[in-house]
């Protein structure tokens, strides 16, 4: 029941306040709604415990999982288009780790401080308060930005689309756009078809196949995450300063290599058993596990959103790739305990073979994106596009035709 009340909340919200921070902007959405969704997360919560009823509880998840799209994608959004182009990567992963710290926070702090916080300024651009971003610009970038300079090449985005809205089947029509959303869902795949999400509901099951005592496995999880927790900061720098392809293949590199040891441990336990050789592979598959996030690539279908589709084309592409991930993790971490249950290496194979068809069209299609304009990767892209359809048209030709 926790998890339909979180599930029913994220559906709820997709549909309900993800539209907001188009209407009322990203920091309306952000801050306002966000932190006053906590706070009544937080009552229920109390509620629930004084009374000892378990329907706050339940409403309590419920409104959790409303906040939920606004704090992995509108919070996002906000950061990235208030920050400068080159430094979109740092601000995304370091929002992400910073969640972790400011879980320990009270919502009533956050409003106090964010609450004299400019809006985005792309956001302001784009619905003409053009003042107002030039203070907002001030603000985010610092003075010795040229302001300008920045709001030329934001209204340059906000003319890409004639329309203010576009929808997921308008976006689909588009070649260009259609590219970026091909980018994005094999994205959001490979790192979505993948062994993690097991590892961390089955983490107790998983550890005692491989020959751990339920004491051992809590001692392992200590450890790894006091371990890692470091790591974190290094992916908020190396997203920009190696630039979003040769992240992608760092993180992809690793998470390939821990979906093939995990196949490879399960196979080890399945025919021949429990042994010392067996917990050193399963806690190399942690290791990875827990490296991956240290690439800053957690952040990267997000920034991609804001840095592929105009503005215009976010909101709706966002909810379409949330709704994605529940109807595949949902089925996935359903589906485990009968597949395991009957041949353990054979939940995992999959995971490998869907990571080598998305990796190499990743690898084909995925642009370098760091530090430029938006405009002027959607443009990119849409040279690539038309260069690659005119490449094929004349293909198709007869060799006797000749196109002048």
């Amino acid at each position: 029941m926790v998890t339909v009340s979180l599930t029913i909340g994220t559906a709820v919200s997709l549909f309900c306040l993800f539209p907001i921070a188009e209407t009322k902007g990203r920091k309306f959405a952000t801050v306002y709604c966000r932190i006053s969704l906590l706070f009544i997360a937080a009552v229920c919560q109390i509620l629930s415990f004084f009374f000892r009823a378990s329907e706050f509880f339940l409403l309590a998840q419920f409104i959790i999982g409303m906040g939920h799209p606004l704090r992995t994608f509108i919070t996002i959004f906000y950061v990235t288009e208030c920050s400068r182009d080159k430094n979109r990567g740092f601000a995304s992963t370091v929002l992400i780790f910073s969640t972790v710290i400011g879980r320990m926070l009270f919502s009533i702090v956050m409003l106090l401080v964010t609450v004299k916080l400019p809006d985005s300024p792309k956001w302001l651009v784009y619905q003409n308060r053009i003042d107002e971003a030039r203070t907002s610009i001030q603000y985010y970038h610092g003075s010795g930005c040229s302001i300008d300079k920045v709001i030329r090449s934001f209204t340059k985005e906000k003319n890409l689309t004639i329309e203010a809205k576009i929808s997921f089947r308008q976006a689909m029509g588009d070649e260009t756009l259609r590219e970026a959303i091909g980018i994005l869902l094999f994205l959001t795949l490979f790192f979505l078809l993948d062994s993690t999400s097991t590892q961390a509901v089955y983490t107790v099951s998983l550890h005692k196949d491989a020959g751990f005592t339920v004491q051992e496995t809590m001692n392992i999880s200590l450890i790894l995450t006091i371990v890692f927790f470091p790591t974190k900061f290094i992916g908020t720098y190396i997203i920009d300063a190696l630039g979003r392809r040769p992240v992608m293949i760092l993180a992809g590199v690793i998470c390939f290599g821990k979906s093939i040891l995990m196949v490879i441990t399960q196979v080890v336990i399945y025919f021949v058993g429990q042994s010392l050789l067996t917990k050193i592979m399963y806690v190399a598959v942690e290791c990875l596990t827990g490296s991956i996030p240290a690439t800053g690539v957690t952040s990267l279908h997000v920034l991609f959103i804001s840095e592929l589709f105009p503005p215009s084309a976010r909101t709706s592409v966002a909810q379409v790739m949330i709704i994605i991930a529940m109807i595949i993790d949902t089925p996935l971490l359903a589906m485990f305990p009968f597949v395991y249950s009957y041949f353990p290496p054979g939940f995992f194979v999959p995971f490998a073979i869907s990571q080598v068809i998305c990796g190499i069209y990743l690898y084909r299609h995925m642009p370098e994106t760091s530090g430029r304009a938006v405009c002027d990767i959607i443009e990119s892209m849409e040279k690539t596009v038309t260069s690659r359809a005119s490449t094929f048209d004349q293909r198709l030709l007869p060799h006797n035709i000749h196109i002048y």
